[in-house]
């Protein structure tokens, strides 16, 4: 009896383990009480993101600020898509506000960049509809 219920325990935890971390990304503006303007801050709450985020960011392949608006734009259509038409809900978990007529700076643009490229590489997971991909990463 004690031992299947230890079974029975180490099942449960092992279960509740292997669930997938939650993909949240947020962007957030900041406000610095020594400036005018209003900066921006990309949250991911995605722990392996950051490991693979520091391992493929390579400023000698970095592009313009131009390039990240570009893509973030079709990502975000597409990824807000995938949200409202429930599909993989596990992993199109939130919708994202990213309004192209703001610059978030290229930090926030790039970080956005390539979150989408980690769900899409490392996840396995399509965002992109039109089957365009950008080259890299």
């Amino acid at each position: 009896m004690v031992k299947t219920l230890g079974i029975v325990g180490f099942l449960l935890v092992l279960m509740w383990a292997c669930t997938p971390q939650k993909q949240i990304v947020k962007i957030k503006p900041t406000t610095m009480p020594s400036k005018d303007s209003t900066e921006y801050e990309l949250i991911v709450f995605d722990p392996p993101f950051e490991t693979w985020f520091m391992l493929h960011s390579n400023p000698a392949k970095d592009h313009s600020n131009d390039y990240y608006r570009s893509w973030n734009s079709q990502y975000v259509s597409d990824w807000n898509y995938h949200y409202t038409s429930g599909h993989k809900p596990r992993i199109f978990e939130n919708y994202i506000d990213y309004d192209k007529s703001i610059d978030y700076g290229i930090e926030v643009n790039r970080k956005l960049y390539y979150y989408f490229r980690y769900v899409e590489t490392s996840l396995k997971v399509p965002i992109l509809l039109s089957g365009r991909r950008p080259e890299g990463v």
